[in-house]
């Protein structure tokens, strides 16, 4: 982990000598990743028993978004395609379907002790979709190579926010 404490001074001394280009602020996290093949309704159900507190799905017929852990109900809603939801500041779920009644459910975790070593930034897009305009924020997770070579290996839906505030 030395080597990324060392990578992540790199990083904050380029953000404070260069002015002209904007370097992202880095963080070291330590990260648990775990993915779940299996029917689309059993692991709905299970991301639904896990309250994601918000997030967006993407159905055959529409794009849901929900914040306040008001998640929509998926049972009536058309076949769910995929979606992100973050279930608090430091764990995340991603949903997609595979083919047929076949989906992965991959839950991100960032964690005190365990898991892997990454580094870590967050970025923000527009959005504008009717229902919650604004932007909306993912943490992107960097591995780094034993030659010093960084590579995006995991990324994180972290959550709405309208005028520069989380939701």
């Amino acid at each position: 982990m030395s080597e990324l404490g060392d990578l992540l001074g790199d990083f904050d001394k380029l953000r404070g000598a260069s002015r002209e280009l904007s370097w992202p602020r880095m963080t070291l996290v330590r990260l648990e990743v775990s993915a779940k093949e299996g029917s689309c309704a059993a692991l709905l159900e299970e991301l639904v028993r896990a309250a994601p507190r918000q997030g967006w799905i993407t159905t055959t017929g529409a794009v849901l978004v929900f914040v306040d852990g008001a998640m929509p109900d998926l049972a009536s809603a058309a076949p769910v395609l995929e979606g992100e939801m973050a279930v608090d500041q430091k764990t995340f779920l991603r949903f997609r379907r595979l083919d047929g009644d076949n989906a992965v459910l991959v839950r991100l975790e960032e964690v005190a002790a365990g898991g892997e070593a990454y580094l870590a930034d967050d970025v923000s897009f527009f959005t504008d979709h009717p229902d919650q305009p604004g932007r909306i924020a993912y943490r992107r997770y960097w591995a780094v190579s034993p030659d010093g070579d960084t590579r995006p290996a995991h990324w994180a839906f972290v959550g709405f926010a309208r005028e520069g505030r989380e939701q």
